[in-house]
């Protein structure tokens, strides 16, 4: 299968990874948008994906009041009083799981891939996305307990018009639990 058609359904199994770590016992739930027009946002994080062939920006886009009650369930606090930062270095652990396990899966095709730490940018960076050659862009917005958190998304850019097989795995062949040395 192509990367361009295979990349939306290996987005949403890593997000959906992610918050089946997170909040193993539900309480979520994911479902495409087509327009982010509207949705209240103000902050993303910014992870990349790349290879010599493309690249691939995956984003987390949120207010940090409302991703509050998510950390707090997901880490199992009822403290009242949580910090904006340890709210911002939960988002970015969710940020980078689900990258990496977007790279996992992409590694099983393409070897050499290389992934960012992740960083925090304004919601008006985004207007300038368009300066790179986006060939195929998705969204996912995610709730937890009927409220909405944060929206992830995905855009694809290849170097080349080179296409690029990729084998999905199903879910009987995922290895998960092992730690990976760099």
């Amino acid at each position: 299968m192509l990367l361009i058609d295979a990349l939306d359904g290996m987005f949403k199994r890593s997000i959906e990874s992610c918050l089946g770590d997170s909040l193993p016992d539900g309480g979520w739930y994911i479902s495409p948008i087509q327009n982010t027009d509207g949705v209240e946002v103000n902050e993303a994080i910014f992870l990349t994906i790349c290879s010599h062939q493309f690249r691939i920006f995956l984003t987390l886009h949120f207010d940090v009041e409302k991703c509050t009650s998510f950390y707090r369930k997901a880490l199992k606090i009822s403290a009242e009083d949580v910090s904006d930062q340890s709210v911002y270095d939960f988002l970015y652990e969710v940020g980078n799981s689900i990258c990496g396990v977007l790279k996992r899966d992409l590694g099983t095709s393409i070897p050499a891939l290389g992934m960012s730490t992740p960083n925090l940018l304004s919601q008006g960076c985004f207007d300038f996305i368009s300066v790179f050659d986006v060939v195929k862009s998705g969204n996912y917005s995610v709730e937890v307990d009927s409220d909405f958190v944060l929206y992830a998304g995905y855009f694809y850019c290849r170097s080349d018009d080179v296409e690029i097989e990729v084998v999905e795995q199903s879910v009987d062949d995922v290895e998960s639990g092992e730690l990976e040395f760099f």
